[in-house]
């Protein structure tokens, strides 16, 4: 599929597969001061959306500028209806989504979901100006204990390079295969 694609005129992606052996499993506490939860539909979940933007929109694991402020701006550009369809599926059980918080304020976000014994763990982001902290891995590692207390045998995820792939090699994660993606390039 990917030659394919390619040969379309579109650029394809590849990002390591990756699938938790629990007998490497190695927990991750979150960082003094942060404290991780999962979301409700009674949350304001513009919030986890544009955090999430945020973040992937300043790819990788390194620090940077975007912060609350970056944050703030983005969350006021999420649609109503985007954050109900997100409460909506957090109610049916279909996504779980746990955030880190410094007091009140968001700095990380992730989510899982969850079908029957098997769960994907996806869009882990932290804001850039909170990276490089743990925040990332104790965020996964939160998701991947309430898989588990849900009965979840399987936990895999893709992760967006192989840089981001240590961080979840450290926590147990190891890679299987790669997952492609593919998007027409910028004209």
């Amino acid at each position: 599929v990917g030659r394919a694609a390619a040969g379309a005129g579109m650029l394809v992606l590849e990002h390591p597969l990756m699938v938790l052996a629990p007998e490497r499993a190695i927990p991750a506490r979150p960082p003094r001061g942060i404290e991780v939860r999962l979301l409700t539909e009674g949350d304001d979940l513009r919030v986890p959306q544009a955090l999430a933007m945020v973040a992937f929109a300043h790819p990788g694991t390194e620090a940077g500028p975007a912060g609350p402020e970056a944050l703030a701006e983005e969350a006021a550009k999420v649609l109503p209806d985007t954050a109900g369809f997100l409460g909506r599926r957090l109610a049916r059980g279909l996504t779980v989504v746990a955030a880190a918080f410094v007091g009140d304020d968001p700095v990380g976000v992730g989510s899982h979901q969850p079908v029957g014994s098997v769960t994907e763990v996806a869009g882990v982001g932290v804001l850039p100006t909170f990276r490089r902290t743990g925040i990332g891995a104790a965020i996964t590692w939160f998701l991947v204990q309430d898989a588990r207390r849900r009965g979840v045998e399987t936990v895999f995820l893709s992760a967006g390079d192989a840089t981001i792939g240590r961080v979840y090699e450290g926590l147990g994660f190891r890679t299987v295969g790669r997952a492609g993606a593919a998007e027409l390039p910028e004209a």
